[in-house]
């Protein structure tokens, strides 16, 4: 125990190093000025805060729907089931780059202790950030289910080892799935390809399970009221059959009033320890061996033949060699992959899906005297449309500039480069066209999807070729503008020093500005449209027009403060 301690120690210095960094908080080395232990607090505060808050409306809003369906234990089943999903997600996640990327198992192997207190350090320093996630999820929602439903105070003391309890067993199962895989197949060995395939498929199971959730909510219910409502919640039930941790720590709860709590209590303590078992006699088997495997099986580099090198060597565009080298960055690297390409893509995606099952819902409920989607097209296809077009420029320019602000591929286009950047000073190649083409990924990608979207909309609702035209030109403005503020900021506050390839795409100020400022754009909007219409007296042409130009003069105002930046920023900043 006392080695596992002492090995914690840098263990978990790396590990909050590294949130830190994911926050742009951590020390740099060569940063001069360090941020405040107290600012990282405030920051860290502020996130538990708004999880929490979100996690006690939620729970009071499931609670009454469980309480109304006469399913009181309802919401500690979902719960159950819940946590374990986001461990099947987070442990995906995390596990293949804590285990196999971070600090090197070769440095920990010359410590004087044992391999099994290295793999305990390993799988602790694994678990801990995955945990905190349901954890910040379901305990106040489960804390206020206990208030609002007058559970004993046994309910309550026993909320902390019920969350262990649902996560340790299925985060063991998904860690000992993950060793097996990278030891013995030939495809996992290429770690960075293996990390990719499993992210991608833990979002799309994600996004699987969100949309199933939402197909199951009747109109006007809250998601998830379908798995609360009815005795005993069917779905639950089954679900719970394949998760004995689960089971029983939704027992122990359930229960909790009762002797029978420390029975199922016991029955989870014992599938955990069952779980943690064949964790540790397996990786002492599976982990390092694997580990130190992928050190020493490095891949030999593709030899080119002679027609491949002559088309390499052969001069090209330096703007088309630029884009080339983005795209395959981008396309090839798991992080940027997931975190720019599929999530700028799969956002729209998801929530079209959502808002077509949520229409469809609506006209199958029968709550509306008429049909929704029948008004729609009938408003869109004549001229009526017209008369409130302000309120559609409006929508579309929010629509636009939440998908633009989730799309980070130009609000990192400078970080991306890392050390390399300091390369960029030396190519003889006019700086507008490495802007120019350090923007082409984002804003291809960004006009692509507008223009499946217009057309798509154009086409459901029967409108015609100027409504569409309309939706295209103010998405496109307004979605420009904020790839434009993202990498406006990025050019000021580059992140060039990185060690991981998640910071430079999802832990940057630009990255903060492009998420989170787009929201305040979206108010600001809204708050300019509804001046103008009330000083032209509700004219909706003028009002429309009013708007566009505020989104285009912004828009012109970006463009020229990021040429005027990029040449100072070559002139400037050195690695």
């Amino acid at each position: 125990m006392k080695q596992y301690l002492i090995l914690m120690r840098p263990l978990w210095s790396e590990m909050i190093g590294s949130f830190s960094r994911g926050f742009g908080l951590g020390s740099r080395k060569k940063r001069k000025k360090q941020t405040s232990r107290g600012a990282s607090i405030a920051l860290y505060g502020f996130i538990f805060l708004m999880l929490s808050f979100y996690s006690v409306v939620y729970g009071i809003g499931i609670t009454q729907a469980s309480l109304l369906a006469g399913n009181p234990d309802g919401f500690i089943r979902m719960a159950a089931i819940g946590v374990p999903a986001l461990v099947l997600l987070f442990g995906i996640l995390q596990t293949i780059p804590t285990l196999y990327h971070e600090s090197g198992l070769e440095l920990l192997l010359v410590l004087p202790v044992k391999p099994s207190v290295i793999i305990a350090g390993k799988m602790t320093q694994a678990f801990l950030p995955v945990m905190v996630f349901p954890t910040l999820v379901f305990l106040p929602a489960l804390i206020t289910h206990g208030i609002l439903t007058a559970r004993t105070w046994m309910f309550f003391v026993q909320l902390l080892p019920f969350m262990i309890l649902i996560t340790l067993a299925p985060f063991a199962l998904i860690t000992v799935l993950v060793m097996v895989l990278m030891r013995y197949t030939k495809f996992a060995r290429d770690k960075d390809r293996f990390q990719m395939i499993t992210s991608v498929f833990a979002i799309l199971l994600a996004i699987t399970f969100s949309i199933l959730i939402n197909l199951q909510t009747s109109s006007g219910k809250i998601p998830g009221f379908s798995l609360v409502s009815g005795e005993p919640a069917p779905l639950l039930q089954g679900a719970l059959l394949y998760l004995p941790s689960s089971g029983f720590g939704a027992g122990m709860l359930v229960h909790a009033d009762s002797w029978r709590t420390l029975v199922y209590g016991v029955a989870a303590l014992a599938v955990n320890a069952l779980t943690l078992t064949l964790l540790f006699s397996l990786a002492g088997k599976l982990y390092m061996p694997g580990v130190l495997g992928l050190k020493a099986g490095g891949k030999q580099a593709k030899r080119l033949s002679p027609e491949k090198q002559l088309k390499a060597l052969s001069p090209r565009s330096p703007y088309r060699s630029i884009v080339n080298k983005e795209w395959k960055l981008l396309l090839r690297t798991p992080a940027y992959f997931t975190q720019t390409v599929l999530g700028a893509v799969l956002l729209p995606a998801m929530m079209i899906i959502i808002l077509a099952v949520l229409l469809a819902n609506l006209e199958k409920s029968g709550n509306l005297d008429f049909s929704l989607i029948n008004f729609l097209r009938l408003w869109a296809s004549s001229d009526q449309w017209k008369e409130s077009s302000w309120l559609l420029m409006l929508i579309v320019s929010g629509v636009a500039a939440f998908f633009s602000g989730t799309n980070m591929m130009s609000a990192s286009a400078i970080s991306r480069q890392g050390a390399l950047f300091s390369y960029t000073k030396l190519m003889p190649v006019p700086i507008r066209i490495q802007v120019l083409a350090w923007l082409t990924p984002g804003l291809t990608t960004m006009t692509l999807i507008w223009l499946i979207l217009t057309i798509g909309l154009t086409v459901f609702l029967s409108a015609s070729w100027f409504f569409g035209l309309v939706v295209f030109l103010t998405s496109w403005i307004n979605a420009y503008l904020v790839q434009m503020a993202g990498f406006y900021t990025d050019m000021i506050f580059p992140q060039l020093d990185w060690t991981n390839e998640i910071q430079p795409v999802k832990n940057t100020k630009a990255a903060m500005v492009s998420s989170l400022g787009m929201f305040v754009y979206i108010g600001v909007l809204a708050g300019f449209v509804f001046l103008i219409r009330m000083l032209t007296g509700g004219n909706s042409l003028l009002t429309s027009f009013c708007l566009f130009l505020f989104a285009l003069m912004f828009a012109i105002l970006a463009t020229s403060l990021v040429m005027k930046r990029a040449g100072k920023l070559l002139r400037t900043l050195d690695i």
